[in-house]
């Protein structure tokens, strides 16, 4: 009789096991934005708004400035926006929203598609894997994950492409600095007779590969001083302007852009051809 009734307890323990297993599982976390239908993104803080549209795969910003956005800074944004995830409810007392950073001088996200949704976005809870959230409108704090506001807390400028340009370091065929030309013969570069060093050509190589900035400054009065000439199957000129503290102002001829690239980057091409060099060049010609 014992031997039934342990074996019978053993099969409804079995039974309840499988039961929690099969039946007990968290549903998977449904995402609270359908990134899919996102039009646009308005990112609202107290010193300036940014917005980014969205079409067709293509991200540019509309405000304040009319530019290409940087596509892995907003597709970071998306990637985590389909993965936020609300947890409890913290608090719904608004004396507190400050402590949280979700007052009126949090930073405000609104996401445009068929229902506008808008919420703002706090700090880091306690643990650094959650962040608090209110809906605008809302008073309820929700602690959150899979979100944080430094993926919005940027300047319009920080959103804004950095490229400058980008060409297959194997086409490049010939540099022109300054008139200064570096022609590549096999798979050597020379300028006129003297041979140059494979670390400082592969270096701009690279450079020039995949160019950008540190920043903008298009409220600059720009003038040339320095150019750069690449012939990579087209022709390619940057202008180099003044220098402004540890960067140089520069521009493409036919873009309005004013960029900032670092003085570390620019004495690279400009120091490509050494003194040395330049007058060895004289003395024989």
């Amino acid at each position: 009789m014992k031997y039934r009734t342990l074996i019978l307890m053993a099969i409804i323990v079995v039974i309840l096991l499988a039961v929690v297993l099969l039946t007990g599982r968290k549903p998977e976390a449904k995402s609270i934005v359908s990134v899919e239908e996102i039009k646009k993104l308005r990112i609202e803080r107290q010193t300036d708004t940014t917005e980014i549209e969205i079409s067709n795969g293509g991200y540019r910003i509309v405000k304040p400035i009319n530019y290409p956005a940087d596509s892995s800074l907003v597709a970071n944004l998306i990637n985590s926006l389909k993965g936020l995830q609300l947890g409890e409810v913290i608090s719904q007392r608004e004396e507190k929203y400050d402590d949280f950073e979700v007052g009126e001088k949090g930073i405000r996200l609104i996401i445009k598609n068929k229902k506008d949704i808008a919420f703002i976005l706090g700090k880091y809870a306690g643990d650094y894997q959650h962040s608090y959230l209110r809906f605008v409108d809302d008073r309820k704090v929700y602690l959150v994950k899979g979100i944080n506001k430094f993926l919005i807390d940027r300047r319009p400028d920080d959103w804004r492409d950095k490229t400058i340009l980008r060409i297959d370091r194997n086409l490049i065929e010939r540099i022109v600095i300054d008139g200064e030309e570096i022609i590549k013969k096999d798979t050597l570069w020379f300028y006129g007779e003297q041979f140059l060093e494979k670390q400082k050509i592969d270096n701009i190589l690279n450079l020039v590969s995949n160019l950008r900035a540190s920043g903008f400054c298009d409220t600059a009065t720009f003038i040339a001083k320095r150019q750069i000439k690449i012939f990579a199957g087209g022709e390619y000129t940057l202008e180099i302007g003044d220098k402004r503290d540890y960067n140089y102002l520069v521009k493409l001829p036919d873009k309005p852009a004013i960029f900032l690239i670092s003085e570390y980057i620019v004495n690279n091409f400009l120091n490509l051809i050494s003194v040395e060099e330049k007058e060895k060049i004289k003395h024989k010609t």
